[in-house]
């Protein structure tokens, strides 16, 4: 009987990190994740800049009034990659170019960030969210890796939420540090 729940336990959970791996083994799917945010990417394509990269990304999508810089702020979304089966990272980015609709921004960052979670079947941690009604940065550890909200401060302030895979990288790291292919 013990060893019987010991595999449905250990099952369950290899069952959700698989689950939770799986949209990064999407990428295309991904790259139309925030069509509904108005965040049209070109495709998941071979990156003609970084050789053995893939990615795709938006123009960078302007909202709001001008700022004292001339310019608008404004939102992008990018997936990248080093093989065309599977992304590595997934981040959305704001820049603020006009201070006194900081509000604004952060709130159009939290709603594709909210998008982001549902178009991936993934609950959005309410940390995440908190730090992104607070502004203030952060880092989670997910069942696939990494989520982190981080500030970029200067001429104009960034700030992105960024998921990265970690699981499978580590794997093989480990598989080329013990010469074994990996499963």
């Amino acid at each position: 009987m013990k060893r019987t729940l010991v595999f449905i336990v250990l099952y369950a959970i290899s069952s959700h990190a698989a689950a939770a791996n799986s949209f990064f083994n999407q990428p295309q799917r991904l790259c139309s994740a925030l069509i509904s945010n108005g965040l049209h990417t070109s495709g998941w394509q071979s990156n003609k800049a970084m050789p053995g990269e893939w990615s795709c990304m938006t123009k960078f999508v302007p909202f709001g009034t001008v700022g004292a810089n001339g310019m608008e702020n404004n939102i992008s979304f990018y997936v990248n990659g080093s093989s065309s089966n599977q992304a590595k990272d997934i981040r959305i980015k704001i820049n603020i170019n006009n201070a006194s609709e900081r509000s604004q921004a952060f709130s159009r960052l939290n709603s594709a960030t909210q998008s982001l979670f549902k178009a991936i079947s993934q609950p959005i941690p309410s940390e995440l969210s908190q730090a992104i009604a607070r502004q203030v940065p952060i880092t989670i550890n997910a069942s696939f890796g990494r989520i982190e909200l981080i500030f970029k401060p200067g001429q104009m302030d960034s700030t992105k939420v960024v998921l990265i895979i970690t699981h499978s990288l580590s794997a093989k790291k480990q598989a080329a540090a013990h010469n074994k292919p990996l499963p």
